[in-house]
């Protein structure tokens, strides 16, 4: 892959994180992983975690408000938030994941909590790391 055509991939990901295309923030997060492979130094840690959360945490919200099978809800938890985490991130990204994975499996075990949570509008901003995990960028 040419110098060109990571630009060119790197802008296309930027216009779906931009325009908030939530269907496409799996190929978004494929791309991160592979920057990260590729070139690890490329992005800060800091901005790097708040990335790859924000886009899982945006997935999984959409799974839920399309009423996905909560197998399919689960699998994706699980995949994007093992239980106990990944042993390489920070404390604070460590806890901010396992407020995000506790509240989901929340929202799977009571629909009326889901609802009135999806109903909550949130704040389209990046915003500091919540240690509760239970609001990031959307």
């Amino acid at each position: 892959m040419s110098g060109s055509d990571v630009r060119v991939a790197l802008a296309g990901a930027w216009r779906a994180v931009r325009a908030r295309r939530v269907t496409h923030f799996p190929r978004v997060l494929r791309l991160v992983a592979a920057l990260e492979a590729a070139a690890p130094t490329a992005l800060k840690y800091r901005h790097r975690a708040r990335l790859r959360l924000g886009l899982q945490a945006a997935v999984l919200l959409q799974m839920l408000r399309e009423a996905q099978p909560e197998a399919h809800v689960r699998a994706a938890v699980e995949r994007f938030f093992p239980e106990g985490g990944r042993g390489q991130e920070e404390p604070s990204v460590l806890e901010a994941q396992e407020g995000f994975r506790e509240l989901v499996l929340e929202l799977l075990q009571d629909p009326e909590q889901r609802d009135s949570y999806l109903r909550t509008p949130m704040e389209p901003i990046w915003t500091p790391m919540d240690p509760s995990g239970k609001r990031w960028l959307l």
